[in-house]
């Protein structure tokens, strides 16, 4: 089965939310809008993954105390909000 006929069969079916402004659009590009949203959810999280492993590997690298680490734990739990 070709895949933009898989992506309208599932949309007969199921619903791809479409926005309030494009009701109009095709599944397949409905589909399209829905993958750009969850790529832009992974790197964003993957940002947030790599700037806390960052912050922990500058509390090793500046030989900092038990209490000063404390506060770089915070400071990685506020960059995973």
């Amino acid at each position: 089965m070709n895949f933009v006929k898989f992506i309208e069969n599932y949309d007969s079916t199921y619903g791809i939310p479409r926005p309030a402004e494009y009701p109009h659009i095709p599944p397949f590009h409905a589909f399209l809008r829905i993958i750009q949203h969850v790529v832009l959810m992974i790197a964003v999280i993957g940002c947030g993954l790599i700037s806390a492993y960052l912050l922990w590997k500058s509390a090793g690298f500046l030989h900092v105390s038990q209490q000063v680490k404390l506060y770089f734990v915070m400071g990685i739990i506020l960059v995973m909000r």
